[in-house]
């Protein structure tokens, strides 16, 4: 019996050390050299802290955001703890009324969108982790996300192209969109206005304190009052909104208020000249797209902006640190 055990035994403990120890720390370790990224998760980071994995979608459900595909996991969509599909075949009650609900979520939050909604949009995918949508989906949701973040609907369509990926070696797979990453990009458009702004004073030589400080005041003076002028523009389409009279409407200076989508898209179209701009115009814009950025990252600003000394750029900076 010993010459029977003694090499078993041997051979299970010499097994267990290379196949169980030795071979999983080479290939973890060959793999953290050459591919550190992959082998760490695929790690998505913000500041420096990781808030998601490129390999797993996360849900989305605030408009000003791109939402990604249905998650059919349990018991919270995205489960990576139990990737699954929901199984159901197309003959199945409960298929076709999952994908009733979605597209009416979807109406919900977009409802003068009358355009086909792409399929990605209300079918899940068999593994229920999928963090891509194609870009049919993603120019969908454009013009809601831009709407809620009072942005020109072709800066959000420029960010949905800079962050779709193209097909593996240009032949595998289909283009797509990672909506976490895009979303990401969304969220870091303020803080690209601070670090633009940054920088153009530090390559301006002549900008003096001085005029660094009359800058920040005139964008709370005027910038605060262009805000106001958007915020009726805002209140005049919500559904209490009359028309003003015709007689009003043919005065030149009234006729741009008298249908609010062409007042709104006016206004985005001036924000994105500012660079082009001279004399107190440029702070009329400036300040209010801070004040925008400030509604969506601080709902609560405006009592702060009524403060003594009060400036939004610092506002936006402070809203930024959160």
């Amino acid at each position: 019996m010993k010459t029977l055990l003694r090499p078993a035994i041997s051979l299970f403990v010499l097994l267990s050390l290379v196949t169980g120890v030795l071979y999983p720390f080479l290939v973890t370790g060959v793999a953290r050299i050459a591919f550190p990224a992959a082998a760490g998760g695929s790690l998505i980071l913000k500041d420096g802290q990781p808030i998601g994995s490129a390999l797993i979608g996360q849900n989305f459900s605030d408009p000003k955001y791109f939402w990604g595909r249905p998650s059919a996991t349990a018991p919270q969509p995205y489960n990576a703890a139990a990737s699954s599909g929901s199984n159901q075949g197309p003959l199945n009650p409960a298929l076709a009324d999952a994908v009733k609900g979605r597209v009416e979520a979807l109406h919900a939050a977009d409802p003068g969108n009358q355009r086909p909604i792409p399929i990605d949009l209300v079918t899940a995918s068999a593994s229920g982790l999928d963090p891509h949508i194609s870009p049919a989906a993603a120019d969908y949701q454009a013009e809601r996300v831009a709407r809620a973040r009072h942005l020109e609907t072709k800066a959000v369509r420029q960010l949905v192209a800079a962050n779709t990926e193209g097909r593996d070696l240009g032949v595998f797979g289909e283009a797509r969109v990672h909506v976490l990453r895009l979303n990401l990009a969304l969220d870091a458009l303020a803080r690209q206005f601070l670090q633009e702004r940054q920088q153009r004073r530090s390559a301006a030589s002549t900008l003096s304190p001085q005029l660094v400080e009359y800058e920040r005041q005139q964008e709370w003076l005027e910038g605060l009052a262009k805000y106001a002028e958007m915020s009726v523009g805002l209140a005049a389409a919500g559904p209490g909104y009359q028309p003003l009279p015709e007689a009003l409407s043919a005065i030149p200076g009234f006729r741009g208020y008298a249908s609010y989508p062409i007042f709104y898209q006016a206004q985005l179209r001036e924000v994105g000249r500012i660079d082009n701009r001279s004399g107190n115009t440029r702070f009329y814009y400036g300040g209010m797209a801070q004040a925008v950025l400030l509604d969506d990252l601080s709902p609560d600003w405006k009592p702060l902006a009524m403060q003594d000394g009060a400036c939004l750029e610092d506002l936006l900076r402070a809203a930024l640190q959160e």
